[in-house]
């Protein structure tokens, strides 16, 4: 837990929404969207972006620097992974190339591994030849959604998929919590419940976001617009929709 908090500490969200984004970008603290009915903006990430902080989380798990800068376990070995990307993603490639330095500066190696989008699904579903991976799964807009990636059992429990019971105590609390809070009506307990499931999730860091890019959508004024709306609570966390489109008289 302690080296997944750093690593939350090392990623330097405004420095990508600077370089990657052009600033068109908010950085992403909290485990659900704001269109979730039980977001609340009380309950964030508390790894922000701090080597100093991840040094020390570090150094508690026997990780820690040599003589000449490159951070070690408790047996010597250099720490150092891969990191796997799609390989058409120019803004994946560049947020990649933003979390070697960080991780550089305090003697990690990452190591990026570019592959096509086909062959990183089937890394992350079939095979698990992977270490860390960066990847788009949209927003919980709901919180029963994704139970095939929260849930133990999952065939999309990113880290340890098709549990057979759950592998850690707070995984298993996890679980309790998804069936429960996806069973209550009562929407004081049910607050509560999802309240915690966000608060673990958010301290274990099993996954850690990164940025919310913003979009901008231009229609001409040729158009009528009054069969257009924009849904903001849908899976991909807005879209237009229409009914109809028509030309407006003259244009």
């Amino acid at each position: 837990r302690e080296f997944r908090q750093a690593m939350s500490c090392l990623l330097n969200r405004e420095r990508i929404i600077s370089q990657t984004y052009r600033g068109l970008a908010d950085p992403e603290y909290h485990f659900f969207s704001e269109m979730n009915p039980y977001f609340d903006p009380e309950i964030k990430l508390k790894y922000l972006y701090d080597p100093a902080v991840a040094l020390r989380l570090l150094d508690s798990i026997g990780m820690r620097r040599d003589a000449s800068g490159v951070l070690r376990d408790v047996k010597g070995r250099a720490v150092e992974f891969d990191l796997t990307i799609t390989a058409d993603s120019a803004s994946g490639s560049d947020i990649a190339s933003i979390i070697v330095d960080e991780c550089k500066a305090v003697g990690i190696m990452v190591r990026v591994r570019p592959v096509d989008f086909q062959k990183l699904v089937e890394q992350l579903t079939e095979t698990y030849d992977w270490q860390t991976i960066m990847i788009g799964f949209g927003a919980n807009n709901w919180p029963s959604q994704g139970s095939n990636a929260w849930l133990s059992s999952g065939n999309l429990h990113l880290w340890h998929p098709y549990q057979k019971a759950p592998a850690t105590e707070w995984e298993a609390r996890l679980d309790y919590l998804f069936y429960e809070g996806s069973a209550t009506i009562d929407r004081d307990r049910a607050k509560r419940i999802w309240d915690e499931f966000q608060s673990i999730m958010l301290e274990e860091c099993p996954v850690v976001y990164l940025v919310r890019p913003q979009s901008f959508l231009a229609l001409r004024n040729r158009w009528d617009f009054s069969n257009f709306y924009y849904d903001n609570r849908n899976n991909s966390g807005g879209e237009l929709y229409k009914d109809y489109v028509f030309l407006r008289e003259g244009a």
